[in-house]
């Protein structure tokens, strides 16, 4: 019988810290995104720069979006600028100072 209690009380406390665990997803209320998706750009062949160091770029970013993570996405636009530095160019496709802008903006939304 006090097997069976605390099975059950524990199977209970299980349950409760599950459902206090859950957060709620954030998803961006701002629609579609005004800059293009990055996912298939290849920022390091735009910028010509020897190695890829910017090959997970476009994914991390546009996941950043769809979660309005603002700093993800504040985070890629440093990397960014970094590899703009480094290459002595802008990409045309995307700069650092307009992801900067996006991550502003999905600042501002939260």
């Amino acid at each position: 019988m006090a097997i069976t209690i605390r099975t059950i009380f524990l199977v209970f406390l299980v349950f409760c810290g599950s459902l206090w665990g859950q957060e709620k997803e954030k998803t961006s209320k701002l629609g579609a995104p005004v800059f293009p998706r990055l996912r298939y750009v290849n920022l390091s062949e735009e910028l010509k720069l020897e190695h890829d160091i910017l090959s997970g770029l476009g994914a991390t970013v546009d996941y950043a979006r769809r979660d309005a993570d603002a700093a993800t996405v504040a985070g890629q636009a440093v990397l960014l600028a970094y590899a703009e530095r480094l290459a002595g160019r802008k990409a045309q496709s995307m700069t650092s100072i307009r992801l900067l802008k996006e991550a502003a903006r999905i600042a501002e939304e939260q």
